[in-house]
């Protein structure tokens, strides 16, 4: 599946690199290089996730009835290049969101082009979903580096983007920030402010790393940079390099049209959302660890708010590679085998769904970060803004009582 159409759409890298992790985890947290230092909302998750993608796991119960996967076996995890999915080479780079539009020197472009470099966003936010800081960075890449595979589970690609050989960055990061964090989080012992946010919010920088080569360092420094109003956000949690276009696109009140199918193939429709109060409705892939290490806090959630009008449903993106031709979903068998033995390990009773065409071209196309939850009334109308990220068990029920309490206070 080509994952850029010659301008810079949403795609794998900024799922990997874009995902921001806080106090609540989102994908792998890759992009975030001290994320897993700061997180305190889903600890037992970041032991689930890599095991619930392996072949051979245990289930560990918990004396409060809560459930934990341990022991991650071998194999199962499906596998990637990262060379493969990076940001391409463009003739001009646009980001309304970071407030940045860039053109790099033919040197630089050449380099891209024949992936002896890597482009890609580093990012990461605060608890309230505001960035702290977000920069574009260009890494050296060995043949043995652009060659690797790594698994889209645990921390895999963390690892192999931090052994690149940083050439430079460019980005900002808030104001508040001292440059000796900008320069850690950006890589680089050289930094030059080179603007800032109107409302004087972020500081827009230059880093470079010295001990890279000199004549690649040189040419990214010419890179003719131009720093416009930032426009605003649609979203918390969201990626400063992601297309506005790939937002728009991802029409959460899609789901009120629902027609899809189980991971069984059973039809579910959105006339299920007409027996409950309120839905849960958590979109996740197989590949994210913090969705799946989630898993078993949205099972106990739905264990004791079935009862109480309100449903969990999960939509497990990565089983659909994309539309076909003649309009149909081209499954990903490998995918959905995975989500099956996921759904089993997890001891999952609530329904996980397949995305059908609309969907999957309409609302899945605009989620920039995993796993991302939507709160549903009884007539389909979506309660409130998406929710990223993992949460707790006890997070989820204030989540939840919150909607509730609107709904209930429509009546």
């Amino acid at each position: 599946m080509k994952l850029f159409n010659g301008k810079l759409n949403k795609s794998l890298v900024l799922v990997l690199a874009g995902c921001l992790a806080v106090s609540s985890v989102g994908c792998g947290t890759a992009g975030s290089e001290d994320a897993n230092k700061s997180d305190k909302g889903m600890q037992a998750g970041k032991s689930v996730d890599q095991a619930m993608a392996a072949d051979s796991t245990l289930i560990e119960k918990s004396g409060d009835g809560s459930a934990k996967i341990v022991q991650p076996g071998a194999g199962g995890s499906q596998k990637i290049k990262p060379a493969d999915h990076l940001m391409p080479q463009l003739a001009e780079y646009k980001f309304p969101y970071a407030g940045l539009k860039l053109s790099f020197p033919e040197k630089i472009n050449k380099l891209i082009e024949q992936k002896k470099v890597a482009l890609m966003p580093r990012e990461k936010a605060d608890k309230n979903g505001d960035l702290e800081y977000a920069f574009l960075t260009l890494s050296n890449m060995t043949a043995e580096q652009k060659d690797a595979e790594i698994e889209l589970s645990g921390d895999s690609y963390d690892k192999w983007a931090d052994g690149l050989e940083r050439i430079g960055s460019i980005g900002f990061a808030a104001a508040s920030m001292k440059e000796a964090d900008v320069k850690a989080v950006a890589k680089g012992d050289k930094i030059k402010e080179i603007g800032k946010t109107e409302d004087g919010k972020y500081k827009y920088y230059l880093v470079l790393n010295s001990k890279a080569p000199a004549d690649v360092t040189g040419e990214f420094e010419k890179t003719t940079i131009g720093i416009e109003k930032m426009m605003p956000m649609p979203q918390k949690f969201g990626s400063a390099f992601v297309d506005p276009a790939d937002l728009q696109a991802g029409d959460k009140n899609a789901i009120s049209r629902l027609n899809v199918k189980t991971l069984d193939g059973e039809k579910f429709t959105a006339a299920e959302f007409g027996k409950y109060d309120l839905t849960l409705v958590n979109v996740f892939a197989t590949w994210c660890t913090a969705c799946v290490g989630e898993l078993p806090e949205l099972e106990k959630l739905y264990q004791d708010m079935k009862g109480k009008g309100v449903n969990v449903i999960g939509l497990v993106t990565d089983t659909v590679q994309g539309v076909a031709n003649d309009g149909k979903v081209t499954v990903d068998e490998k995918a959905l085998a995975l989500a099956k033995k996921i759904r089993e390990k997890a001891k999952v009773s609530f329904p996980l769904l397949q995305p059908d065409a609309a969907l999957f071209a309409g609302y899945v196309k605009g989620v920039t970060s995993y796993p991302e939850t939507l709160l549903v009334d009884r007539n389909g109308n979506v309660v409130g803004d998406p929710i990223s990220g993992a949460h707790s068990y006890g997070d989820w029920k204030k989540y939840i009582e919150a909607a509730l309490a609107k709904v209930k206070g429509k009546k």
